[in-house]
C-alpha cells in the first residue's frame, strides 16, 4: 500500500491487522523507528499473549541466506500467532525481504526496521507497491507534529488534552521522539479516572525535573 504517516501508522495496524502481512518501518529519524517498532511488538502481545516473537539481525541472514523466509513460513511453536521482527541493515538483508516477499508466506507478521531508504531501493519499492504491506517512513519530526502525536495517543486512553498541555509534555522529554510514549503512559496513569489532562498533571509528573519548562508555562 502507499506509504503511511507515523502518527497514523499504529490506528491503521490496529484497525487493519488481518488485512497487513508486513510493515516496514524506516527513515532517518532512528529514535521513531525504534518508537514505532515497540508499540508494533506492544500491539501485537496485547492482541495475542502467547505469540512467539522472533527476532533477526541482519548478521543472522547473512550467515544463513534464506533464515528469514524459513522463519516467516514456519509455523509458531506454541500455537498461536507469530511475529518476526527484522534489523534490516544491510544490501544483503534488503535483499532477503525482496525475496521473502516475491514467495510470500500466511499465519505471520514481518515488521521490519532500517535506516535511510531511497526510493529506488528494491525493498521500500516492494512494501511500498504491495496491498498488504505498509512503509512507514520515519522523518525527523517538529513539536507541533510531536504534540499531535500527544494528543493522538492520549484520545486513545480516553483523555482529551489541549494544544498548550500537549506541547508541554513535548518540551518535557525534549522534543526525542523515542520518549514520547513512555511520558504519555505515565501521565495516562497518574490522571486514571479524569476526562482530561491538565497542564498541573505533567507538572507533576515532571516535578524531580528542577529546569523543567512546565515552570515557566504555568506562571504564564
Amino acid at each position: 500500500m502507499a506509504s503511511v504517516k507515523p502518527d497514523s501508522y499504529s490506528s491503521q495496524l490496529s484497525s487493519r491487522v488481518d488485512r497487513f502481512k508486513g510493515a516496514l518501518v524506516f527513515g532517518p529519524n532512528w529514535d521513531l523507528v525504534h518508537r514505532l517498532a515497540d508499540e508494533t511488538v506492544s500491539a501485537f502481545r496485547k492482541a495475542d499473549a502467547g505469540i512467539e516473537i522472533i527476532r533477526l539481525a541482519a548478521a543472522d541472514v547473512d550467515e544463513q541466506p534464506g533464515k528469514l523466509l524459513e522463519e516467516l513460513q514456519a509455523l509458531s511453536l506454541f500455537g498461536s500467532s507469530k511475529l518476526v521482527v527484522f534489523d534490516a541493515s544491510s544490501a544483503s538483508s534488503y535483499k532477503e525481504c525482496v525475496s521473502a516477499i516475491s514467495v510470500g508466506w500466511s499465519d505471520c507478521f514481518l515488521l521490519v526496521t532500517a535506516g535511510d531508504l531511497k526510493k529506488s531501493v528494491a525493498v521500500r519499492k516492494e512494501f511500498e507497491a504491495s496491498p498488504d504491506l505498509a512503509a512507514v517512513i520515519c522523518y525527523e519530526q517538529s513539536a507541533d507534529e510531536l504534540a499531535s502525536v500527544v494528543r493522538s495517543l492520549l484520545q486513545d486512553q480516553g483523555l482529551a488534552v489541549d494544544a498548550q498541555t500537549a506541547m508541554a509534555i513535548v518540551e518535557s522529554v525534549s522534543g526525542n521522539a523515542a520518549l514520547v510514549q513512555t511520558e504519555v503512559d505515565k501521565i495516562a496513569s497518574y490522571a486514571m479516572g479524569q476526562q482530561s489532562v491538565s497542564l498541573e498533571d505533567v507538572a507533576a509528573i515532571c516535578a524531580e525535573n528542577r529546569d523543567s519548562p512546565l515552570d515557566a508555562l504555568l506562571d504564564r
